[in-house]
């Protein structure tokens, strides 16, 4: 209920025009008078509800566009990750005397602003071979014991070490010999149990192939590609 300023001022007016008047008159004009006091009264209370209801409009118009901001980063960031967002109605929240609508959030457009990146599943672990050497021998724990380069025709075995990773069950594992550049003896190795972090070997000796002096090397190989560089040693006399 809304009195204006000015319909209060001339009512007290009126009131004081009627001074004059007999005491009926008089109680008339002080029940007036009382009735505009209320009057007012009604009207300041109407305005700091109004007041109250414009603050909590305006709040909630904040909170809502809060939210639609932080809607649509979240949105934007599934995009980006490759998820899937499913379409989202737009909130509508009506209030006395407004409506709040937040910005729309549409995920094709968010699509279309953002690309999404292709995902490939992770590549398994491929096998490896490391740690190559030339040695007179090997220990209990399969590694070289007596790593050398040089030999002579009477040495008994020449092996070749090498730590070994992700190798799984069915692996092909090889060894190509060569004496001067020519392939004097190959060997395989396919485990039926998994090896990561451990020695393997491989040997020649003379029923492979005599122990002629010489430039020698030895290449091993993962499932028949080469693992590494060539290891070399020399025969002497």
């Amino acid at each position: 209920m809304r009195i204006t300023w000015v319909g209060l001022l001339l009512i007290v007016v009126v009131a004081s025009a009627c001074s004059g008047q007999s005491s009926g008159e008089q109680t008339l004009v002080a029940q007036r008078d009382r009735l505009v006091t209320q009057m007012a009264l009604v009207y300041q209370t109407a305005t700091i509800s109004s007041d109250r209801m414009a603050m909590t409009v305006e709040y909630i118009e904040t909170v809502t566009n809060r939210v639609s901001v932080q809607g649509t980063r979240l949105a934007q960031t599934l995009v980006a990750r490759g998820g899937n967002i499913s379409p989202v109605q737009p909130i509508t929240t009506e209030l006395p005397g407004s409506m709040v609508t937040p910005p729309s959030s549409s995920p094709t457009a968010l699509e279309n602003a953002v690309p999404t990146p292709s995902l490939t599943p992770t590549d398994a672990p491929q096998p490896a071979l490391y740690n190559i050497v030339i040695a007179g021998g090997v220990g209990d724990n399969d590694c070289a014991v007596g790593q050398a380069t040089t030999f002579t025709p009477a040495a008994e075995r020449i092996y070749v070490v090498a730590t070994v990773t992700n190798v799984v069950p069915g692996t092909e594992l090889g060894a190509h010999w060569f004496m001067e550049g020519q392939e004097v003896a190959y060997h395989t190795f396919v485990p039926d149990f998994p090896i990561n972090q451990e020695c393997i070997w491989f040997y020649i000796d003379q029923t492979d192939a005599p122990f002629t002096p010489g430039n020698w090397s030895v290449r091993l190989e993962i499932n028949g590609a080469p693992a590494d560089v060539p290891a070399n040693f020399t025969i002497t006399e």
